[in-house]
């Protein structure tokens, strides 16, 4: 009997959590179709078929690994984009629609999805466009520069080319209520960035060493990418943030447009007749809610979650959260 009130619980959240997931779609596709008849939408479902366009959503700060889980912000896991890239290569998609809506992230992990899709692009001839939604500022600018054409809104907020590093020091604080630190270490970088004492001359010079290095990987990115002079990179890439429009003047990005006028372009730029199939490889709400709950749970498919005995108390831990 108690197996079957927590079956029947187990399904009925599983239900609302599908419900709400379809509107979420139904709503985003209602924009993305607007009268472009001409093309059409799916999720990967995982059935092998033929694909023109292959959309990413690039939502959130990019990192290497998932999201922190139920109540966590998500973030973009350079593996996990990595790894569809991949299955984008091998299902042999003519192009990749980038739908950027990022603040950045960290450079190694912005820099390993560039390196990707130049890798895709150079082996395979696949096209890259991206659109810039609401922001596409460092790490996500990064990553658009890879494209072969970037699009945004006038309203975008946008570059923010560059490298920062922010360290502490709480030293005046510390004297002040009287807490006294005593570090322990084997060299003497190894406790540099301490924010119990001063930094030093040399620790400083070092640190801005490590930044100018990284910060001229971005700018030969973004040369490379966008065709630019390294000259003119390095004026514009003060760290200044710019609107679509901005953007749009200093050669940053290609277009101002509506996102299905980009869909639109790419289209054309494949010489597409009739319709144009475009499949969004990007995770939907509910798989990924799926994902998370088997992650936590352990259980590895819907059957044994529906048929688990104990599911119903570890979902109590998480009710909340599946409705955020």
């Amino acid at each position: 009997m108690k197996a079957n009130v927590d079956r029947i619980i187990a399904s009925l959240i599983l239900v609302t959590c599908l419900a709400s997931s379809i509107g979420v779609f139904v709503k985003k596709g209602a924009s993305e179709k607007r009268d472009a008849s001409d093309i059409s939408f799916s999720w990967d479902n995982g059935i092998s078929s033929k694909t023109d366009i292959a959309i990413i959503d690039l939502y959130g700060p990019i990192m290497y690994g998932s999201s922190s889980g139920f109540g966590g912000d998500s973030n973009i896991d350079a593996n996990q984009i990595i790894s569809t890239l991949e299955k984008i290569d091998k299902d042999k998609v003519k192009a990749v629609f980038l739908r950027l809506n990022t603040p950045g992230g960290t450079a190694s992990a912005s820099q390993a999805i560039y390196e990707k899709i130049q890798s895709i692009k150079k082996k395979s001839g696949t096209k890259f466009y991206s659109f810039m939604q609401d922001v596409a500022a460092s790490g996500g600018y990064y990553i658009a520069s890879a494209c072969d054409k970037i699009y945004a809104n006038p309203s975008t907020m946008t570059g923010s080319i560059g490298v920062i590093m922010q360290i502490p020091n709480y030293t005046d604080l510390s004297n002040k209520i009287g807490i006294q630190t005593t570090t322990i270490k084997s060299g003497k970088f190894k406790d540099i960035g301490n924010g119990a004492r001063k930094m030093m001359p040399e620790e400083q010079e070092l640190l801005q060493a490590l930044i100018n290095d990284t910060y001229n990987e971005f700018s030969m990115a973004v040369s490379k990418g966008r065709k630019m002079p390294i000259e003119k990179v390095r004026e514009l890439g003060d760290g200044r943030i710019y609107t679509g429009n901005q953007a749009f003047k200093n050669g940053l990005v290609d277009k101002l447009s509506q996102e299905w006028e980009a869909i639109d372009d790419l289209k054309k730029d494949l010489k597409i007749t009739g319709k144009a199939k475009v499949k969004n490889y990007t995770k939907s709400p509910f798989e990924k809610i799926l994902g998370e709950i088997g992650a936590k749970s352990g259980m590895p498919n819907i059957d044994t979650l529906l048929n688990s005995t104990d599911f119903a108390p570890k979902l109590q831990k998480i009710p909340l959260m599946l409705y955020r």
